[in-house]
């Protein structure tokens, strides 16, 4: 299987990448092939909602000339995309934000309203780390998350983990390696 994870925090080395770590260790021992994107290595500029991705009815096509392109590309090879953040005010931090919205060109047939996704039926999985407890944070942006896989990748196949409490990467011990290790084979299938 050819996973992409996209770790959409700000943070380099901060507890989302420590627990992307462990997920990543996981799957490539289960013979997984797993790419890593920072999103902060990326340009990502927001939607202007210009419908020019209208035009292009098997490919993107959005007007906006920055890096999100690259990372389409690579969304369009893959067979599962997780999406990797820190919790923000009850949602994904505006880095990952822009790209969500972005994937508004990834959906072709508006102007037959016969809606199609160039990523239909991939799976998508998304990890959320954060400062404080699960009520009141993770059960906010589930919906969200949800939402956005049933329709910009027409699925429901959507696996999530949610590491509370987060302080700093050292603090996390075996309990978060483990979560992640489960979280990891549960994305393939329990291989």
């Amino acid at each position: 299987m050819n996973i992409l994870i996209i770790n959409g925090s700000p943070r380099k080395q901060g507890n989302t990448a420590k627990v992307i770590e462990w997920v990543e260790e996981r799957l490539a021992e289960k013979g997984e092939t797993v790419e890593v994107l920072r999103l902060t290595d990326y340009k990502v500029e927001g939607c202007k909602e210009c419908y020019y991705c209208w035009k292009s009815p098997d490919q993107p096509g959005c007007a906006v000339k920055d890096q999100a392109h690259d990372i389409f590309e690579k969304m369009l090879k893959a067979d599962l995309v997780l999406y990797a953040f820190p919790l923000f005010c009850w949602g994904p931090p505006a880095q990952l934000k822009a790209l969500l919205d972005r994937q508004y060109c990834l959906i072709k047939g508006w102007e037959t309203h016969e809606l199609y996704s160039l990523v239909k039926g991939k799976k998508m999985a998304y990890l959320v780390t954060g400062g404080g407890p699960v009520e009141g944070n993770i059960d906010l942006v589930v919906p969200t998350m949800e939402n956005t896989a049933k329709f910009i990748q027409q699925t429901s196949q959507v696996q999530h983990l949610f590491v509370p409490l987060c302080t700093t990467p050292g603090n996390m011990g075996d309990d978060v390696k483990n979560s992640a290790y489960k979280f990891a084979d549960a994305l393939i299938g329990g291989n």
